[in-house]
């Protein structure tokens, strides 16, 4: 995470959103992240993540587009979307916002 966010050229305070795969809690140690990252919880898809369950490969676009539908995250800000697969491998992107959806919102 900290090499994508160093390549794209910002820090955890430029990050409006982060999203994570929906593997629950006891997966997710959120006071960990805190600690380790700085990265608050509300911070974090967990709230709706914690809800959806695990989709596999689809919790950040299901996240991300949950960001976008109600409104959470607007042009110009920058959202991590962290993963991590099978044997312990890790994926990381940094992404902006550059406009509003053009399909119709959720209603919040």
């Amino acid at each position: 995470m900290e090499q994508a966010m160093g390549e794209a050229g910002i820090g955890i305070e430029g990050v409006a959103r982060f999203v994570y795969p929906h593997a629950g809690r006891a997966v997710i140690d959120w006071d960990e992240v805190k600690k380790i990252a700085g990265i608050d919880v509300e911070q974090t898809n967990w709230e709706f993540g914690r809800r959806l369950g695990h989709l596999g490969a689809g919790d950040q676009f299901a996240g991300l587009n949950h960001l976008l539908e109600t409104g959470a995250v607007k042009p110009g800000d920058k959202v991590v979307l962290s993963s991590v697969g099978h044997g312990y491998t890790f994926g990381c992107a940094v992404v902006e916002i550059v406009a509003d959806p053009e399909w119709q919102q959720a209603s919040n």
